[in-house]
């Protein structure tokens, strides 16, 4: 999220902050959807919706993340949570915020919802989650993309027409026969990583 928000800006295109004025959505509440929520929560963060398989939660000052996954804890789902109104999975998705994390399921952008897509950043926290078609769209937008390998630690970067484009390619088995042009910033993101361990 980070890197995708410096190339942003970089480009001299309007891009959020990682703090206090910056909103985020993350689709998934498992793994990768709490770590990611808690981690941009105590960045001041406002995450303003989570979802889980019974559905999603949603307060636009923002969720107390720590709460919320007390009451997960006990209660198994976020469904029924007392401090934030109910929003579908679907709704979720298509929230007006600056960062969106789709970490639950694949394929769940696709080419009837991308269109209403309003985060500037998609950060896939799951293996697949935005179908080719999708990406297409969004790239017609103008959104930055951007996926992780969980597994592996692996963060690689392709260009598309000039569009950033960060992505783990062996979850997108439909870029195996794409020519993939590596980002220039590429080595240089590896070695922050590498640096920081």
């Amino acid at each position: 999220i980070e890197h995708a928000s410096k190339y942003l800006a970089s480009k001299g295109k309007p891009t959020p902050r990682i703090d206090s004025s910056t909103t985020a959505a993350i689709h998934g509440f498992g793994k990768v959807g709490a770590i990611t929520a808690i981690e941009l929560y105590n960045r001041k963060v406002k995450v303003v919706a989570i979802s889980d398989v019974s559905g999603g939660l949603y307060n636009k000052t923002g969720l107390n993340i720590p709460e919320v996954m007390a009451y997960i804890d006990k209660n198994r789902v976020c469904k029924g949570y007392p401090n934030a109104d109910f929003i579908s999975n679907e709704n979720l998705l298509e929230l007006d915020v600056d960062v969106l994390v789709p970490a639950a399921i694949d394929g769940v952008i696709h080419s009837k919802n991308a269109g209403k897509i309003k985060a500037k950043i998609v950060a896939e926290g799951a293996n697949g989650p935005t179908t080719s078609e999708a990406l297409k769209i969004l790239e017609e937008k103008g959104l930055v993309v951007a996926g992780v390998n969980p597994k592996k630690n692996l963060v690689e970067i392709i260009e598309i027409k000039d569009h950033p484009f960060f992505v783990a390619t062996q979850f997108h088995p439909e870029f195996k026969s794409r020519p993939l042009k590596p980002h220039p910033l590429f080595r240089e993101f590896m070695k922050a990583a590498i640096k920081k361990g």
